[in-house]
């Protein structure tokens, strides 16, 4: 395996954010699931939540809870994420508790149950207007989950919950959380108890919990970006008031493959680059570039990757390779040196998945 790129954990940091998280949280009344899709389901970062007092662990994928199962994790493991049909079996095999919105899925969940001699928490998740995952009519989702309560024996209704600023860009505002609590107490009246979970969504809903605005009785969250970056609250939600937490628990290091001057504006007929997109340059002359061995198949988005660099700026790329400007760099470089990287959450979401992208902790 190649040496570089890699992505450097700073396990203090990690373990800075997730005690620090669910303290507050929990100070609230709000447990909290954490989450370790973005970082590729990692073992060592999954223990680090454990020891901080998450009081769950979840991911979207199942092969990242069929691991947690292996290796003996005894906390309770949640699917983020509705199950597909298919995934039934699956889903009650390495998960614990699951968010639900199809009746057909349900069933099939209560059938793999009786096959396991298990039995499976669900979630019923409500759409308030994200327009991703959610049941959109109040009745619908009453009767959904009395038909939990009532007709599937092997499941057990934890509760209902939401998520938004994922597709649609909905803020979880105080507003939206008083629905929420409006619809659980709707589906309380009807099978007759108190429901375990009131989950009000991720990372975006945890400022609710810091500034003292969360309306009690939303007492869970399934939260993964405030642990693993905590960049999203401030750098792209202009968010404030979050210094107790940590930056840079990974690192992206990459390597010098190239080195020279040659002119910002590309030279002869322009077509569309290698992802079929047309782009516009910006002609500032002869500049020096250093090109490095990462590429949007390894980070996504590469423009928006902060190098730690000074006088550095990234100016684009292809699939394996990133352009960086160092004219205004002071220091000498030299191919074979290496450039660090901050992070946001999607960078880390593509270099963890990456065979050939190692994490070494520090």
């Amino acid at each position: 395996m190649n040496k570089y790129p890699m992505l450097i954990l700073d396990a203090a940091k990690l373990k800075n954010n997730a005690s620090e998280t669910v303290k507050r949280c929990r100070e609230k009344g709000v447990s909290v699931c954490g989450v370790i899709k973005g970082c590729d389901g990692d073992l060592d970062v999954a223990r680090i939540m454990v020891d901080s007092g998450v009081s769950q662990l979840g991911s979207s994928r199942l092969y990242h809870l069929s691991e947690l199962k292996r290796v003996g994790c005894k906390l309770p493991l949640m699917l983020i994420r509705t199950p597909a049909p298919s995934e039934a079996y699956e889903t009650v095999k390495y998960s614990d508790i699951s968010l639900n919105t199809e009746n057909e899925t349900l069933i099939l969940l209560n059938k793999a149950c009786k096959e396991q001699y298990k039995t499976h928490s669900v979630v019923i998740m409500a759409e308030l207007g994200d327009l991703r995952e959610g049941v959109w009519d109040k009745k619908e989702l009453c009767d959904l989950c009395l038909f939990v309560e009532k007709e599937l024996p092997y499941l057990k209704l934890s509760g209902i919950g939401t998520n938004m600023g994922c597709y649609g860009s909905v803020v979880p505002t105080v507003a939206k959380m008083k629905e929420l609590l409006s619809l659980a107490r709707d589906v309380e009246s009807v099978i007759g108890r108190k429901l375990e979970l009131i989950s009000g969504g991720a990372t975006n809903a945890f400022p609710l919990v810091c500034s003292g605005q969360m309306p009690e009785g939303v007492n869970h969250l399934r939260i993964g970006e405030n642990v693993l970056t905590a960049r999203d609250l401030k750098e792209l939600f202009r968010l404030e008031g979050f210094d107790f937490l940590s930056f840079d628990m990974f690192t992206l290091r990459a390597e010098i493959s190239e080195l020279k001057e040659k002119p910002s504006y590309p030279q002869g007929e322009l077509g569309t680059d290698a992802f079929g997109k047309i782009r516009e340059y910006k002609d500032t002359g002869i500049r020096k570039r250093a090109l490095l061995n990462v590429g949007r198949a390894d980070a996504g988005e590469l423009e928006t990757l902060i190098p730690k660099l000074c006088g550095a700026f990234v100016v684009g790329g292809s699939s394996d390779q990133l352009i960086l400007d160092v004219t205004d760099v002071k220091e000498e470089l030299r191919v074979g040196d290496t450039v660090d990287f901050t992070l946001l959450y999607s960078h880390l979401l593509y270099l963890s998945s990456r065979r050939d992208v190692r994490v070494v902790i520090k």
